[in-house]
C-alpha cells in the first residue's frame, strides 16, 4: 500500500494537534461518514481527506492491523500511539469499508466459458445452404452468471479468432517488457 508523500505530510500536521482520544473520535466520525455516504466529495477537511485515503487504501488492499501499522510506520505517519489509534479504528471498521468498496466498485464482465455448435442456414428460394456458428459465451459479473448468444458465419468466426489471437500476442509482448 502506497501513501503519497503529500498526504503523509498533511496527515502528520493534523495528527500533531490532536490527542489520541480526539483522533479516535474524529476517525470514528469519518468512518461513519464514509459508510453513510455523508459529506463525501463535498467536505474540505485535510484530516478527513487523509484518513479517508489511508482507510480506503488499506481496505482495498485487505491488509491486517499489524501490516497497517507497518505501512503507517514506513511512511513516518504519527507516533506509535497515534498509529495504534488509526490501526485500531481501521481494523474495527475494515470489513464495513470493504463492503462499501464492493458496492461502489465497477467490475467488468468476465468470460468463464464458451460453447458453440455448427448449424446450417437454409434458403430454399436460392437453393443455398450456409453454415453458421451458434456461439454462447458464459459470463460472470461479481456473483451473477449470465450468457451472451450470437450467430456468426465462417468468415466472421475467422475474423473473431484472428482478433483474439492479436490481442493475446499484444498481451504477451507487453508482459515481456515488464
Amino acid at each position: 500500500m502506497e501513501i503519497p508523500e503529500g498526504v503523509c505530510k498533511e496527515l502528520n500536521q493534523e495528527l500533531s494537534v490532536l490527542s489520541e482520544e480526539q483522533l479516535k473520535t474524529q476517525c470514528e466520525n469519518i468512518v461513519q461518514e464514509i459508510c453513510n455516504g455523508d459529506e463525501m466529495g463535498v467536505r474540505s477537511d485535510k484530516l478527513y481527506d487523509c484518513v479517508c485515503l489511508v482507510f480506503l487504501e488499506g481496505a482495498k488492499n485487505d491488509i491486517g492491523k499489524e501490516q497497517y501499522i507497518e505501512v503507517l510506520e514506513a511512511n513516518e505517519i504519527g507516533n506509535k500511539q497515534k498509529r495504534s489509534v488509526l490501526a485500531e479504528v481501521y481494523d474495527l471498521h475494515k470489513e464495513m469499508v470493504r463492503n462499501i468498496l464492493k458496492e461502489t466498485t465497477t467490475t467488468l464482465t468476465k468470460i468463464i466459458g464458451v460453447s458453440w455448435k455448427l448449424d446450417f442456414f437454409v434458403r430454399p428460394e436460392h437453393k443455398e445452404i450456409s453454415p453458421v456458428f451458434l456461439v454462447t459465451l458464459k459470463t460472470k459479473v461479481k456473483d451473477n452468471e449470465g450468457k451472451v448468444d450470437f450467430v456468426c458465419t465462417h468468415e466472421e468466426m475467422e475474423d473473431l479468432i484472428t482478433k483474439l489471437k492479436d490481442a493475446q500476442q499484444q498481451i504477451e509482448r507487453s508482459a515481456s517488457h515488464v
